[in-house]
């Protein structure tokens, strides 16, 4: 039986590796054929309905009259971005907000962009303030000044980049806490305080990462666009939001249009010559639509870690995980970067070391992540090159190194009353599979488990949508999970009760079976025929309890991915010390060498669980050594995963054990009772043996 549990737990990792290699497999070859048609139908730029977009031969009549009247064209401007910058004002920006059922967006007239996003269905989630603020009292390494230019900096910054930003989400957390122990949907103010924010411009940074870069250094945070004010409601119908810049031949306008119960939000640039000579672009004949400083408030939770992306229309991504966590990624963009000869750029708070990237057949979209948000940004025409970099805000305490990314938009020059406009799909909320498929299909590739083939998601669909309906009658996700373990263990009984009974039975055979192995240990060939037959006769398939449990590995690998990546168990409670079942339980910590460690109880419960299912077990001495370790090796592998996870293994453990003890009490009898006629037939066959090898001999 041990030598089966073993193989079961080969076989299952086998089993996963095949899941990876067919769905990485999958996966690319879907990419591939999804390609060709999106961008096919992105080239033509969709219009809004509620504005005039003339195409980039036609003019307002205004416009086309004057140039047609026109005596003498004035001389061209070998510079027309310079003109953007004369708009300049030095009076406070106007702000315009915008406000629905999921977002509340505050947009900026200096340089027409967001300077804070917030989601309202999702309330701000912060590290335990127990690690907090043992985190505080640590002295502060010595300071280290982060080089974009160098990435030997990089390591050296990290330690007291981490501290200092534990030290100011504890600041944070302390001046929402009594908000955040009331229930945000009774107080619109409240709400909107402890709604996530995924664009922290008014809280951490002096700008919105957002921005464009007209040519080669005219950038938004120097142009000032006229707007709307006040607070925009939208309710029914889709709103726009237009600012517009006027200087010279010049006139640029940014289109937001917000539709209700959607966060995908459609954004177009329109640039017009409204002067009666050509606009020539020059050697500047291109903007970058950028996004700096990463998203979401900037902290040391792994689920908080950016990672920025770019998708080509061949289908390949590419992607910069976990930054900064993982150094050799911005070591990576920052070594191409300077071979390359770019430097650092100041924008407005930010400090940026761009790197272009230029996939073979062009950009898709691009976008930043954590575990549960993305902001992405997509373009409806061809685009060529995508921006990868990383920016920092060196006023800050710490240089916190973020990703930046974007695109790079190639201009053709403006005839007089000529308009362009490109528009854009702009993302700015959760990884819902549903929300970023409407998008593009591509983008659910983020939030898909690389394990999850063609085969288990469907499962963990259906298993996350039991979960929400568990949620629905119980209003507490971590009895939504008691729950479904209960339900998939029921589901699964049959199969379980007949891997016990082989199992059991096996068990009261073995002694049989060493007997047979000490007659015929010097006959390899006679021992497996001998051991078969026995077998047959006593209708026992010794591969019966692994080829039960093969069904249920897809099970297993589903509930695996639902819940460590679903969004619903993000900051979602249970009972006592489990305050966010997206998290380990961390029921305390203990500080220890200088190191805080966290105390899990879960992955410990499940541990014990194990070591007393095997204690009412029959384990023969070769292998009780190797699985007496086991409980100690998933209690690691456990340790750091979400306590979501980890509650349906200790309910499933329970329930597995309980269901032993019935077995062993109930179906012992029947048990001995079928192979009570085992040994007077062994020796029966034995004495035969016995007698046929006196012959030979003879």
């Amino acid at each position: 039986m041990e030598k089966r549990m073993v193989l079961a737990i080969v076989l299952s990792m086998a089993l996963i590796f095949i899941f990876s290699w067919r769905n990485s497999q999958r996966l690319r070859e879907t990419q591939r054929r999804r390609a060709a048609q999106p961008v096919a139908e992105s080239t033509q730029p969709v219009p809004f309905s509620a504005t005039s977009t003339p195409t980039i031969a036609e003019a307002p009549t205004d416009v086309r009259s004057a140039t047609q009247n026109a005596a003498q064209p004035p001389p061209v401007d070998s510079r027309p971005w310079s003109l953007l910058t004369q708009t300049a004002q030095q009076t406070a920006p106007a702000t315009c907000v915008v406000t629905g059922d999921l977002w509340h967006v505050v947009l900026t007239n200096q340089g027409a962009v967001p300077i804070s996003w917030r989601l309202l269905k999702y309330r701000e989630v912060f590290s335990d303030p127990r690690y907090l603020a043992l985190r505080a009292s640590k002295p502060a390494p010595p300071a280290v000044s982060a080089r974009l230019d160098d990435d030997r900096y990089l390591e050296a910054f990290l330690p007291l980049a981490d501290l200092y930003l534990d030290r100011q989400e504890l600041e944070i957390y302390r001046e929402m806490e009594p908000f955040l122990r009331k229930n945000p949907d009774l107080n619109e103010d409240n709400r909107l305080l402890c709604a996530d924010e995924l664009v922290p411009g008014n809280l951490m940074y002096p700008a919105s990462p957002m921005l464009c870069r007209w040519g080669y250094d005219t950038w938004d945070t120097s142009v000032t666009y006229s707007g709307p004010q006040g607070v925009l409601r939208v309710d029914d119908q889709p709103v726009d939001v237009v600012y517009t810049v006027e200087q010279g031949d010049l006139r640029v306008s940014k289109i937001y249009r917000f539709t209700p119960g959607e966060y995908r939000v459609d954004f177009s640039i329109r640039i017009e010559n409204i002067g009666k000579a050509p606009l020539q672009w020059g050697k500047e004949n291109q903007y970058g639509l950028t996004w700096q400083g990463g998203i979401a408030r900037p902290s040391t939770q792994p689920q908080r870690l950016n990672s920025a992306h770019v998708a080509g229309t061949d289908g390949d991504m590419e992607s910069y995980p976990q930054m900064p966590r993982k150094t050799a990624q911005y070591a990576s963009i920052a070594k191409t970067a300077i071979k390359k000869g770019s430097t650092p750029i100041p924008i407005d708070g930010f400090e940026t070391l761009w790197m272009n990237h230029v996939p073979k057949n062009g950009v898709r979209w691009v976008g930043i992540d954590t575990k549960y948000f993305l902001g992405a940004i997509r373009p409806h025409m061809p685009v060529e090159v995508a921006l990868v970099g990383l920016s920092r805000i060196p006023g800050d305490s710490v240089d916190y190194i973020r990703p930046a990314m974007g695109i790079e938009i190639t201009l053709q020059d403006l005839n007089p009353g000529q308009i362009r406009e490109d528009v854009f799909d702009l993302y700015v909320g959760p990884k819902e599979g549903p929300r970023l498929t409407a998008v593009d299909e591509t983008l659910e590739d983020l939030i898909e488990n690389y394990w999850l083939s063609s085969i288990v998601s469907p499962i963990a669909k259906l298993l996350l949508r039991l979960l929400q309906i568990f949620y629905r009658i119980v209003p507490n996700y971590g009895v939504g999970i008691i729950l479904l373990t209960f339900l998939v263990r029921l589901l699964m009984y049959p199969l379980y009760h007949k891997q016990m009974a082989s199992m059991k039975k096996m068990q009261q055979l073995q002694p049989q079976v060493a007997a047979l192995r000490e007659r015929y240990k010097d006959n390899p060939q006679e021992l497996q025929r001998k051991t078969m037959e026995f077998y047959r006769e006593h209708k026992v398939n010794p591969m019966a309890g692994c080829l039960t449990m093969l069904p249920t590995i897809p099970i297993f690998i589903a509930l695996w991915g639902t819940f460590n990546q679903a969004i619903e168990l993000r900051g979602a409670p249970f009972v006592w010390w489990i305050q966010d079942l997206s998290q380990p339980d961390q029921a305390f910590f203990l500080p220890l060498a200088g190191y805080i460690i966290p105390i899990n109880i879960l992955p410990i419960m499940y541990c014990v669980l194990m070591l007393w299912s095997q204690a009412r077990q029959k384990i023969e001495a070769p292998n009780a050594a190797m699985m007496k370790i086991l409980p100690v090796v998933f209690t690691f592998l456990f340790w750091s995963i979400a306590s979501g996870v980890i509650l349906y293994f200790v309910v499933s453990m329970t329930v597995d054990t309980c269901q032993r003890i019935i077995i062993d009490k109930f179906g012992e009898k029947e048990t001995a009772t079928r192979v009570s006629e085992v040994p007077a037939l062994e020796r029966v066959r034995a004495s035969g043996g016995r007698s046929q090898s006196r012959r030979k001999q003879r």
